[in-house]
């Protein structure tokens, strides 16, 4: 009967990844304290519940270890997560004896309360087979020392380096034994370049949710998921706000049940290539307006880490912060995965002349959200820490492009015309 009160300032992003690990220990006196078995809890899940709290749960304990096997115990708790301006629920005494006392339903709806519930060991397999075009991060070198780690219920693996390569490849299974239900849904998957000395770099990561894993409907198969991250500390970005993209990694991920799973790493066979086909991505450059600066200024448009294969702008000097192209851009083909939901973010850069070239906006643009029949948008160029004698978080100005986007054979063979709009002189009167 002892609450434990923690106070912590955390962005939303950092929020929706944080967890609270329960551990039991058999206390000893000479040796050091032995683990009888853990619970990891998402802080997001418990926000999200009624009250923002889970009251009164039996939670099962594991072994993450895997020195013993199956459920090692419960343990009894209540949690409450609470924001700035949230009011702390109120419960009367004796209230939390009250489901136990009513037994059925209401018993049942403690989760895990044994023996009523009946809980099922499963296993978390992760294939690692490759990596490709990932970062340069090692200093005055060309290349990486790549490694895939993997966190989830409590546990961590990791895959072997693989030394001076860009393009790893790994084939190596990693399996974490797990029990459902579970309130721990979050699996992280971290990229890494490992250093000799210091901290290893974080080239970039991403999470995935088990409970997408245990639908009837999910097949596992290689897949290649794409990874981005910041330039300046990928360690405070995550896959939603990275402002570049640091290449991609194949992977097959599954959740099964199994019973007396071990954490292990073993090898595999290497993984298929996903199916694949060519798209096209055509841009149409009509206007810019709002620019901060009025030196040569000219944008530059790529699929995740491919700036090889570039659509590029004309450079073009603004009069009154405005650039009229009004020109289409020679359209680019790129191989990428039949699965919409797969292929790599669209990012556009905006750069300007100085003595040498410095950005000072992007964007950021899913590929699912593009068609194959797109009409001209107006888009916001976000903010870019990188810009130059640029006020924090100012927009520094704004885009009109028609971008069409479609696998080859759907995308209409012939591009639309581009019209220039005819202009009429307009007065604003304010009284």
């Amino acid at each position: 009967d002892r609450w434990f009160i923690f106070n912590q300032k955390l962005s939303n992003e950092e929020f929706s990844r944080e967890k609270v690990l329960l551990q039991v220990f058999d206390a000893n006196t000479i040796v050091r304290n032995e683990l009888i078995g853990a619970h990891e809890i998402d802080l997001a899940s418990v926000y999200k519940r009624e009250g923002h709290e889970l009251f009164n749960k039996w939670l099962a304990l594991v072994d993450t270890t895997s020195k013993y096997k199956g459920v090692q115990g419960y343990l009894k708790v209540s949690i409450v997560v609470l924001a700035p301006g949230d009011v702390e629920p109120h419960h009367e005494d004796g209230e939390e004896f009250q489901e136990e006392e009513q037994g059925g339903d209401s018993l049942q709806s403690m989760i895990l309360l044994p023996p009523s519930i009946q809980t099922e060991e499963y296993a978390l397999s992760i294939k690692c087979y490759r990596g490709e075009n990932l970062p340069v991060t090692d200093t005055g070198s060309s290349s990486s020392d790549p490694y895939i780690t993997v966190l989830f219920h409590g546990n961590t693996l990791s895959t072997q380096v693989k030394q001076s390569t860009l393009n790893p490849e790994w084939n190596e299974e990693l399996i974490f034994p797990f029990v459902m239900p579970s309130f721990s849904d979050t699996v992280k998957i971290v990229v890494a370049d490992k250093d000799p000395v210091g901290n290893d770099d974080i080239i970039g990561y991403f999470t995935i949710s088990v409970a997408s894993l245990i639908k009837e409907d999910y097949k596992p198969t290689p897949t290649w998921y794409n990874i981005y991250a910041n330039e300046i500390n990928p360690k405070e970005q995550v896959h939603a706000l990275g402002r570049i993209g640091r290449g991609r990694i194949l992977l097959e991920i599954a959740a099964y049940k199994q019973t007396g799973a071990q954490l292990k790493s073993s090898p595999v066979s290497p993984g298929s290539e996903p199916k694949g086909a060519k798209y096209v991505l055509r841009i149409d450059a009509y206007e810019a307006t709002d620019l901060p600066y009025d030196s040569s200024t000219w944008f530059t448009a790529s699929f995740g880490s491919e700036p090889k294969n570039s659509i590029k702008s004309p450079k073009t000097d603004p009069v009154n912060g405005k650039i009229s192209w009004y020109l289409p851009l020679e359209e680019k083909t790129y191989i990428l995965p039949t699965d919409p939901e797969y292929h790599p973010d669209l990012f556009i850069y905006f750069y300007k002349r100085n003595i040498s070239k410095e950005r000072f906006g992007y964007l950021r643009i899913k590929a699912k959200d593009l068609s194959e029949n797109s009409e001209p948008v107006w888009y916001e160029i976000n903010y870019d820490r990188w810009a130059p004698n640029l006020p924090e978080k100012k927009i520094p100005g704004f885009a009109l492009l028609r971008i069409t986007f479609g696998q080859v054979g759907k995308i209409p063979a012939s591009r639309p015309p581009i019209v220039k709009p005819v202009l009429k002189p307009y007065q604003l009167r304010a009284h």
